[in-house]
């Protein structure tokens, strides 16, 4: 069975299991980096009525599990759960609850690879940050376990009379308190398992990810700069940023010359081995001045 053939076989058994109470539907939907993604959505009509969205469930994996082995009623029970946990966690949103009034305590940013999305960034608006772009999203809900978001389109901005200068500043007034910063120690753990120790001997820095509490989109606590501004002053050196992943980002206080290619291959090396492509931020490394308090990408 190839794959479309089996989203079609997956919708269909959906709906037999749900009833004539559900809507079953699907999306292709382009991710980050231009990944195309195909998501089943599943909306109950006696429950919640024509004015609600409902969480796009990707096929992908699954069709992974079937080719594995895994029958297609397991997968589809499997599918099924998913939704209805996402209904128990609340993650069906009132379309009624997107407006521009809301906006100022929900939208937020991210950071993603510029060249990779040009498709995407032709109709969403951005603020270009060296080889990266800062978009914005809207927060429709979130708890401890997920968020539910959508980004801003030029026809949204367009719509409620916004410009980008006003949508990154009441972004970044939210990132802290939407998605505060989350500093894990790596330096042990990098060097046992990704074997950093190839590339060049780091036996005194100390070496930690800097993401969010979500540990999704971490990588945008790069323009926050707090932690990183504090390892800076701790050290009295510049902090170099490598960029693990849209996730996070690693920060070593540079307190002696790198050799720049060294950092970029072991960067590239992280990026082919161990990050999929969707989640792939950059191949360059930035370094933070701690005289002038700017990121650049390091030569």
């Amino acid at each position: 069975m190839d794959y479309k053939e089996f989203v079609n076989e997956i919708i269909k058994n959906v709906k037999e299991r749900l009833g004539e109470y559900y809507d079953v539907s699907y999306n292709e939907l382009t991710k980050n980096n231009s990944c195309l993604y195909t998501g089943i959505i599943i909306s109950s009509k006696k429950k919640y009525g024509n004015n609600f969205t409902s969480p796009a469930i990707y096929l992908e994996e699954y069709y992974k599990m079937y080719n594995s082995g895994m029958a297609l009623n397991v997968i589809t029970d499997r599918i099924i759960a998913v939704y209805r946990e996402c209904c128990r966690y609340g993650m069906k949103i009132s379309k009624n609850d997107i407006t521009k009034d809301k906006l100022p305590d929900r939208i937020f940013y991210r950071l993603v690879n510029y060249e990779l999305n040009q498709d995407m960034l032709k109709y969403s608006p951005y603020i270009p940050f060296m080889d990266l772009a800062v978009t914005f999203h809207y927060l429709c809900s979130g708890n401890d376990k997920n968020i539910q978001s959508f980004r801003i389109t030029d026809r949204l901005m367009n719509e409620w009379k916004l410009d980008i200068d006003d949508m990154y500043t009441m972004a970044d007034n939210n990132m802290k308190r939407l998605f505060p910063e989350k500093i894990i120690d790596l330096k042990t753990i990098m060097l046992r398992f990704l074997g950093l120790s190839d590339y060049m001997n780091i036996s005194g820095p100390e070496m930690y990810a800097l993401t969010n509490k979500y540990c999704l989109n971490g990588a945008a606590t790069m323009l926050y700069t707090t932690s990183i501004q504090e390892m800076a002053e701790i050290n009295n050196t510049d902090v170099f940023i490598l960029p693990s992943s849209i996730h996070e980002i690693i920060i070593i206080p540079a307190e002696r010359e790198v050799n720049g290619d060294n950092l970029r291959k072991m960067v590239i090396d992280i990026n082919r081995e161990h990050v999929a492509k969707e989640e792939w931020l950059s191949n360059n490394v930035y370094r933070y001045s701690h005289e002038t308090g700017q990121i650049e990408i390091f030569e």
